[in-house]
C-alpha cells in the first residue's frame, strides 16, 4: 500500500487504452479516469500486489457503476 495518494498520469485522460475505454462505454474519457482510479485506490486499500483474484468482471463493473467496464479494460490490454 502507498498510503493515501496514488500517482497518476497528468495525461491519463488522453492515453489510448483510455480513449479505448471511453470509446467501447460511449462514455468521456474523464468519467474513465474517475472509474480507474476508483479500482485502483480500493486495490491500493485491500490487496498486497494489486492482485485481487476473487473480484469478478461483474463486481468491477458495479463497483464502478459501469456495465462493460472490465470487459472494455480486458479488450484495450
Amino acid at each position: 500500500m502507498s498510503g493515501d495518494w496514488i500517482k497518476m498520469s497528468v495525461n491519463l485522460d488522453g492515453n489510448p487504452r483510455v480513449l479505448g475505454i471511453a470509446a467501447e462505454l460511449s462514455a468521456d474519457p474523464l468519467h474513465v479516469v474517475g472509474m480507474l482510479w476508483k479500482v485502483w485506490a480500493w486495490a491500493d486499500q485491500h490487496t498486497l500486489d494489486g492482485n485481487a483474484v476473487c473480484v469478478t468482471e461483474n463486481v468491477l463493473d458495479r463497483f464502478t457503476n459501469g456495465p462493460g467496464f472490465a470487459a472494455a479494460l480486458r479488450k484495450v490490454g
